[in-house]
């Protein structure tokens, strides 16, 4: 039976009050497509959520399980708008086209401060020419001067070099990808999702990431933990690789 409904997701007496919260939160995100409104759904009452998610969390969770929501809404979400290498193939090149169609990729902060060097430069090699006429075709503020415009392009191209660098640090931290295959998708929330768990319960809880994979990809057989653990010790395996190559 159902609590109460907010933004058409019915919310069963059994979900956490910090998890509806989450959930109305980002339902009410703009621009929020049917893809995601239907993971918060499941998210909401997915009959694995409360008996191999919400039952099965530590006690510490209590009044966090918000973060949870988070975490699942985060993985899922990130994943298909990573820029990924151009395909070799014709046929790869035709699911590429269809895939970016679907998500365009994120903007890359360092092709718009590219960008701006460029302009800046033409600005330049302009401006003796630039200045005899800016009085008479400038339309904006009158009190704006072409140094003026000169003076907010070099802020704002420091502006987007600092972005970009933050920016690559964000995605650093994110899963590696190996293979773009059909299940790097599920591979990239289960990893997504397991150092989030290690990191705040110093567990990696392998069921409960099961069940989550479950869910967010609406898997009707399930994953197993095994599966789960197996691709974790996968991610470890390779990190103790890289550090052994590094010494």
């Amino acid at each position: 039976m159902a609590a109460q409904t907010n933004n058409e997701i019915e919310f069963p007496t059994w979900i956490p009050q910090e998890a509806q919260r989450r959930i109305v939160q980002l339902s009410a995100t703009p621009g929020l497509d049917n893809e995601y409104h239907a993971l918060l759904k499941r998210l909401s009452n997915y009959p694995a959520m409360k008996t191999e998610v919400w039952e099965k969390l530590p006690s510490t969770s209590k009044g966090f399980e918000g973060d949870i929501i988070s975490w699942a809404f985060s993985a899922f979400g990130v994943f298909p708008y990573l820029r990924r290498p151009y395909p070799k193939t014709k046929s790869g090149w035709h699911k590429y086209r269809i895939h970016t169609a679907r998500y365009e990729p994120f903007p890359d902060p360092s092709l718009v401060a590219i960008s701006v060097s460029i302009m800046l430069k033409d600005i330049f090699e302009l401006k003796a020419v630039t200045d005899l006429d800016w009085s008479r075709l400038w339309e904006g503020d009158k009190s704006i001067t072409s140094d003026d415009v000169i003076a907010i392009l070099e802020q704002l191209h420091s502006f987007y070099l600092r972005f970009n660098d933050e920016h690559q640090t964000r995605l650093a931290k994110l899963p590696k990808i190996k293979r773009w295959g059909k299940k790097a998708w599920q591979k990239f929330f289960t990893q997504y999702l397991s150092e989030r768990f290690k990191e705040t319960y110093l567990q990696s809880f392998d069921s409960i990431v099961a069940a989550l994979v479950e869910v967010a990809f609406d898997l009707p057989n399930g994953v197993a933990a095994e599966t789960i653990r197996g691709r974790r010790r996968i991610v470890l395996h390779h990190r103790k690789n890289r550090r052994k190559n590094r010494a």
